[in-house]
């Protein structure tokens, strides 16, 4: 499992965030920058190439959030991993609902017949 290269930002440190951030983002590869402590994804940001691009996103969450950590954003399955006292408590892959149709019924009459199966 790839580790993604990361950085901390302080928003009341003296350097502004496009300063911290000098000389770790070169415009070619996507960062995902996310408050250190947080849950649920919120306040997450995707798909970030430059400091500009990470300001603007944490301005908009500045007033909830004074740290934030901004990773190199590594292709491959969307995990969620949940992390509690500094070990690893839970984790799973993330993976949108889908629905195998057959050809007949809609959505809500394939959705009733798959809850009767999972109960």
């Amino acid at each position: 499992l790839k580790v993604p290269q990361h950085t901390l930002i302080d928003l009341e440190h003296e350097f502004t965030v496009e300063e911290q951030l000098q000389g770790i983002m070169d415009g070619s590869t996507p960062y995902v920058c996310k408050p250190l402590y947080g849950t649920d994804g919120h306040a997450v940001g995707m798909n970030k190439m430059d400091a500009l691009d990470v300001d603007m996103h944490i301005e908009t969450y500045a007033d909830d959030y004074r740290y934030w950590m901004l990773e190199e954003q590594v292709k491959g399955k969307d995990l969620r991993i949940q992390v509690i006292g500094g070990k690893i408590a839970a984790a799973c892959v993330r993976e949108p609902a889908f629905v195998i149709g057959d050809g007949e019924s809609d959505l809500d009459t394939l959705n009733a017949t798959m809850k009767k199966y999972r109960l």
